[in-house]
């Protein structure tokens, strides 16, 4: 799983140049291993989100800011049947900032911190491996869905729009 938000896979010729390059998204699952001799590269379909957060090492989730009924909410999923927990925004006065420290088994910490609408997908106590999927975030303004957004608008539409003046290039 590429943990990267910069990966590329490269594909070389049997002198081991570069004949072509792919970038690999963050959270894509590669089904060729290093070194292999393959046809053109796969990943796995992207999901339903357009954002998820991966562990960077193994170790311990524990979750901090995280209080249900507060800024963590219990939803139903309508499709599966089962339960989810979702970030939600704060109805407390006291500013909390969401989020999950994992633990290292060698004391090493790292942060995740989890915008409004991410769906969590480790429990407070979970063992993890890294490129684990902690959570996903599911805001409609953040999925990439080109085929939904609207057309950009005509130029003669544009209020102030004017034809263009005769012998005057530009």
């Amino acid at each position: 799983m590429a943990i990267s938000r910069n990966g590329r896979l490269l594909i070389l010729d049997e002198k081991g140049r570069e004949k072509e390059y792919f970038p690999i998204t963050y959270g894509s699952v590669l089904l060729v291993k290093e070194g292999s001799m393959s046809s053109p590269a796969r990943s796995s379909p992207p999901g339903p989100y357009s954002f998820i957060i991966l562990s960077e090492i193994g170790g311990t989730v524990a979750y901090k800011d995280i209080i249900e009924g507060e800024n963590v909410r219990e939803e139903i999923d309508k499709i599966t049947g089962k339960a989810q927990k979702i970030v939600v925004e704060t109805i407390s006065q006291e500013k909390r900032v969401p989020q999950f420290v994992i633990t290292s088994s060698k004391g090493e910490e790292k942060r995740y911190y989890l915008p409004e609408h991410s769906h969590l997908m480790v429990a407070d106590g979970q063992e993890i491996h890294p490129g684990d999927i902690l959570g996903e975030d599911s805001h409609p303004e953040r999925q990439d869905q080109g085929h939904h957004r609207r057309p950009p608008p005509r130029p003669g539409a544009l209020r102030g729009a004017q034809a263009p003046r005769s012998g005057r290039r530009g």
